[in-house]
């Protein structure tokens, strides 16, 4: 399984790598057959994850330090505010992504219901 090969990194990519998984953008997958899409916010988001990753390690590290728990709380806030502004940029490129395919093949349909899918699982 994809999600497996990622179980035992930080937390912080873990997450990444959940949300980008579930949203089913990287690597592209589910039960329809899909065309690999290029999307053009891919190293800004791969940049902002890795950015995470060296976050949430900073955090582990206080908290094994045994850092005072409110600056441990302000540091997990901003991790978790980056986790979303990564997923927002993750999802504003495949909402454009979906709309130039559905404007290439014609099919606004399948390009509705995609953005949906995406903004249930991002969402919920």
């Amino acid at each position: 399984m994809w999600r497996r090969r990622f179980q035992y990194r930080s937390p912080g990519l873990d997450m990444a790598l959940y949300l980008a998984y579930n949203l089913q953008l990287y690597p592209p997958g589910g039960d329809q057959e899909e065309t690999v899409v290029a999307h053009r916010q891919t190293k800004e988001i791969v940049n902002r994850l890795a950015r995470l990753e060296g976050h949430v390690r900073a955090v582990r590290q206080m908290v094994e330090d045994g850092k005072p728990c409110p600056d441990v709380l302000i540091q997990i806030a901003a991790v978790r505010s980056a986790l979303d502004r990564a997923g927002r940029i993750l999802l504003e490129d495949h909402i454009a992504s979906c709309l130039m395919d559905a404007q290439a093949t014609g099919d606004a349909d399948q390009g509705l219901s995609a953005i949906r899918a995406a903004l249930k699982r991002f969402i919920s």
